[in-house]
């Protein structure tokens, strides 16, 4: 037996997080909802490591980026690359955040302390 939620509104109103988008059915009935995340949502490396992180604007407008405990903050764009270097000179377990998208929008650095 198949069943087609197509046409079918969802059971109770949603309630969107700040980083999540409900759009109402198109022509066809199809809901649509977007969620702006990081993936990876974790990367870890090793203290005294140089770190390069590539972070590419895929969906929204821009999104205002901060690594908590590196003192990196910049704009991502859509249909743009951001490169982010430093050394990773402190151990420990650091946020990734888009300050519009939060709470999805969100990753986390993992330094793991030197040997």
């Amino acid at each position: 037996m198949q069943t087609s939620t197509k046409s079918r509104s969802p059971p109770s109103p949603c309630r969107p997080a700040p980083a999540t988008f409900l759009n109402k059915p198109d022509q066809t009935g199809r809901w649509e909802v977007v969620d702006y995340l990081f993936a990876p949502g974790q990367i870890t490396v090793n203290q005294d490591d140089d770190v390069t992180l590539d972070f590419a604007g895929i969906n929204g407008k821009s999104h205002p980026i901060t690594i908590a405990g590196y003192d990196k903050s910049f704009e991502l764009k859509r249909g743009h690359v951001t490169k982010v270097s430093f050394k990773a000179d402190k151990a420990g377990v650091f946020p990734i955040e888009c300050h519009t998208h939060t709470p999805s929008m969100r990753a986390e650095l993992v330094v793991l302390p030197r040997k």
